[in-house]
């Protein structure tokens, strides 16, 4: 069963919350990581997605500063995107719903919803278009021409077939379905996060105190 809507934009906030507040701490992010695999085992399937950025991100950080820092740096950017991802897992109606719940502007809400549905579908279509124009490219100059080009024109095309879609449909501004009521594992993954962003905080207390001894103690 999925998460439920409330509990997995409120964790996926927390979550990240506590990776800025600990000062992009390796453990934090670690827990974090591990928190999300252990609860959403299928996002594993979506870091191939992110390799080519995350080295070059590492391989630029490690080039500007030292191993540590582009380990550390790469690793909090890393946990972040594993914790949003925790939001595209609900359906449309679902994540507009809990938005609504939050006191979001019901058009708001469902524009929100259908920018992070089409993500995907555009995600899709781009790599589709990488792999026809490789077809008949001589270079990667040529290539990724092909793909701009393409792109833009498909982009045009989904959003005035969406726009037709929600006109024939008699769309209202109204977001339609209801909440569910969180599980016990919604319970359990809200309360570990809460925990987790707990420790960010005490990690962060404790560097301020830390840091005002030193210059208290300073010669």
């Amino acid at each position: 069963m999925k998460i439920e809507g409330r509990t997995a934009i409120v964790s996926s906030l927390l979550l990240t919350t506590s990776i800025y507040i600990s000062g992009f701490s390796i453990y934090i992010s670690t827990l974090v990581l591990v928190l999300v695999f252990l609860f959403f085992p299928k996002i594993i399937l979506n870091i191939k997605k992110f390799i080519p950025f995350l080295m070059f991100f590492f391989l630029s950080s490690f080039i500007l500063s030292s191993l540590y820092y582009s380990i550390k740096i790469t690793l909090s950017i890393f946990a972040i995107l594993m914790s949003g991802l925790i939001v595209t897992n609900l359906s449309t109606s679902e994540f507009s719903k809990a938005l609504t719940y939050f006191k979001i502007p019901e058009s708001w809400a469902l524009s929100v919803s259908l920018a992070l549905r089409m993500l995907r579908v555009l995600e899709t279509d781009i790599c589709r278009c990488f792999e026809a124009a490789k077809l008949d490219s001589k270079s990667k100059f040529e290539t990724y021409f092909k793909v701009l080009k393409a792109f833009t024109a498909i982009a045009v095309l989904r959003s005035v077939s969406l726009a037709e879609a929600l006109y024939c449909k008699g769309y209202s501004g109204k977001v339609l379905g209801e909440l569910r009521k969180p599980s016990l594992k919604d319970v359990v993954f809200l309360l570990l996060s809460i925990f987790v962003l707990i420790l960010s905080l005490l990690l962060f207390f404790e560097n301020k105190i830390y840091f005002a001894i030193c210059v208290t103690l300073k010669p």
